[in-house]
Formats: C-alpha cells, sequence, structure tokens
C-alpha cells in the first residue's frame, strides 16, 4: 500500500462528515508531533477518518479500493500511533474502543477529557424485580468481560429455556455498568448511554399472567424506543426508509448498551438481527433469547444447589414466609432450580 492517498474526494467527504464530531485538526497535529511522522498527507489520515465514521475494515478497503491485508497492517501501526498519543497500554487501543479513548482523552468536540466527576448517563432500564442479584457470578463475569470496550465481541446472546434468569442477569450486568458510569469507577464496563428494549409480551407474577401493553416487537417500535432514551426527535420524525441511518448516526456519537430482551418473539427477527449487526463497533449489543443465535453465546440453565435455597431463602424473607431446610430442599428438586419457578412457587404461599 502505498504512502499516499487515492482517494481525495473520498477523504474529503469522509473529512467533512467527522468533522463536526471530532476536534481532527487538533488530532492530526497531536500524532504529527507525537509520533514525528506526516500524517495529513498519508493514508493514515484517510484510514483514521474512515474509523471515526464508523466504518468497517472492509467498507474501508472498498471505498479506497485498497485489499483487507494491506488496510489491516496500516490500521494497526494507527492504534500503535493512538497508544503513543494517549498512554494507552501497549497493544489495547483496537478498532472497538479506538472512539471511546480518543473520546476519553477529549478529541470529540463538546466532550471534555475524563474525570472523576461524577455524571448522570441516560438510560431507560426498568427497576430490579429483586432486592439482591443471586448467583450466576461465574456467567456474569463472563459478560462482564464482554461488554469491555477491548474486547471485540459487539453481539453477546444470553439464552436458556423461559424463567431461568436471562433477563435479570442481564438487568444486573447492566445497573453494575449504570453505576460504574455515573461514578466513573472502574467496576465494571463504562457506557454514554444504556438503552433496554423488550418483546416479552407476558409477565409471570405470583398470582396471574400479566398482558405487557409496551413491547418492542419490530423494528420501528425499537426505533422509537431509542429515541425516547437519548430524547431525539429527530430519529422517529424522519422518513421510515431514513430512520435506521439516523439510529446509526445518533448511536455513533457515544459508547452505547443496547439490550434486546425476548428476541424469539420479534416479530421482524431477521431485519432486526440485521439491523444490529451494523451498528458502529462503539455499541455493545446484548440479546436475550430462547433459541441458540451464534453469537457469542452465554448459556444459562438452573441455578445450582447452594444458590438456589439462598433464593428460597431471599424470597421467603421478603414475603415474611417460614421454611425449613428440608421443605427448602424440597422446593428446589421441585422447580429444577429454575429462578422464577421458586419466585413464583413462594408467592403462591401467601
Amino acid at each position: 500500500m502505498s504512502d499516499q492517498s487515492d482517494g481525495g474526494n473520498l477523504s474529503e467527504n469522509w473529512y467533512q462528515k467527522v468533522s463536526h464530531d471530532w476536534d481532527i485538526d487538533r488530532l492530526l497535529t497531536d500524532l504529527e508531533s507525537k509520533i514525528q511522522k506526516r500524517y495529513r498527507q498519508n493514508t493514515k489520515k484517510d484510514l483514521l477518518l474512515g474509523l471515526l465514521c464508523g466504518y468497517s475494515l472492509t467498507k474501508i478497503s472498498q471505498d479506497l479500493y485498497r485489499d483487507n491485508a494491506g488496510v489491516r497492517v496500516v490500521l494497526s501501526n494507527i492504534y500503535r500511533d493512538i497508544e503513543t498519543l494517549t498512554g494507552e497500554p501497549d497493544n489495547s487501543v483496537r478498532s472497538s474502543n479506538l472512539i471511546y479513548i480518543l473520546e476519553r482523552h477529549g478529541y470529540r468536540r463538546g466532550v471534555a477529557a475524563s474525570s472523576t466527576e461524577s455524571t448522570s448517563i441516560p438510560h431507560n432500564l426498568p427497576s430490579p424485580t429483586y432486592t439482591e442479584f443471586i448467583g450466576r457470578e461465574a456467567d456474569m463475569k463472563k459478560l462482564l468481560e464482554r461488554l469491555l470496550p477491548m474486547h471485540g465481541a459487539h453481539m453477546i446472546t444470553v439464552h436458556g429455556i423461559g424463567g431461568v434468569g436471562k433477563t435479570a442477569l442481564v438487568l444486573a450486568a447492566a445497573y453494575l455498568c449504570l453505576e460504574a458510569s455515573n461514578e466513573n469507577s472502574s467496576d465494571a464496563p463504562k457506557f454514554d448511554a444504556i438503552i433496554f428494549t423488550s418483546a416479552k409480551q407476558q409477565e409471570l407474577i405470583p398470582d396471574m399472567i400479566l398482558q405487557r401493553q409496551q413491547g418492542q416487537r419490530n423494528l420501528r417500535e425499537i426505533f422509537r424506543v431509542i429515541a425516547n432514551a437519548l430524547n431525539d426527535s429527530t430519529i422517529i420524525q424522519s422518513p421510515p426508509n431514513d430512520q435506521f441511518e439516523r439510529v446509526r448516526q445518533c448511536l455513533s456519537k457515544q459508547r452505547t448498551l443496547l439490550i434486546v430482551d425476548n428476541m424469539e418473539t420479534i416479530e421482524d427477527r431477521d431485519e432486526v438481527i440485521e439491523f444490529l449487526y451494523n451498528l458502529p463497533i462503539c455499541v455493545k449489543v446484548v440479546i436475550t433469547t430462547r433459541e441458540r443465535i451464534a453469537l457469542l453465546p452465554i448459556s444459562l440453565r438452573n441455578l445450582p444447589l447452594n444458590d438456589g435455597l439462598q433464593l428460597i431463602q431471599q424470597q421467603a424473607e421478603e414475603k415474611g414466609i417460614t421454611i425449613q431446610d428440608e421443605d427448602s430442599s424440597l422446593l428446589y428438586d421441585r422447580t429444577g432450580g429454575i429462578p422464577l419457578a421458586i419466585v413464583y412457587a413462594l408467592g403462591q404461599v401467601l
């Protein structure tokens, strides 16, 4: 690959696209000063602009008429240059966290470099239905690791039978991320926005099955939830055929955790998966489903005995029920260690 860029017009278009959100001139100046090499008259500039547009390696290669292997080599050099510029650890910068790192170091317009001040990020997480999340330590650790910006995972699925606790696990992880983001702590991955959508049609409570009225069962309803969570009415005001691109533009401006709950009941599932797959790399997507989808799955099964007994004791105390150890073991066996079955069974005692 030659150093001289062949895509002058394309490069200018990409520059105009990112210059509104990014202080690209300062970034290029700082890079040239720090590494003592030219960026403006170099292919690296075009590739960096493509990355800031949120484009994939394949699209950048196609648009610049370059081969993927050559582009991959130059991108790797860019990541190392960014590490030199920002002081990030060696081999820590990659496509999945580049935007987050540059933003954290103050190169996004209107966003100051990270500080220890508390913030409040936009989210629409439903209130937890538990006082303490019990068990699933290994699954929680795996999920949080995959939500880190340096992890290559873009889409993650949590699957298992109904009532096994998929939504509870994902929401517990989301609340940990929310707390870490608001307090700027390092306890969990940090995001600039957390959005929850659910296609669940029914909710099981101790006395009855409730019909949900607000389920997001198609792509347009998901767009509406995103618009409301981000307080951006331009999404739903755009023509239907333009809404995807508008959503993509909005989400490309921040690190976002997008949760799609109950994928199996979504009406236009293929269209939704295509939408999720083509989101910017700064968006982490978590899907819960009863079906197996080959997207870095985390498989949930029944709670182990000790965790199941702990859940039984917790639920009994919350409901003012006295339950003997022998009865707890019997309840665990009868429910198969399925969390929702345990909660429902104890609710029937009242």
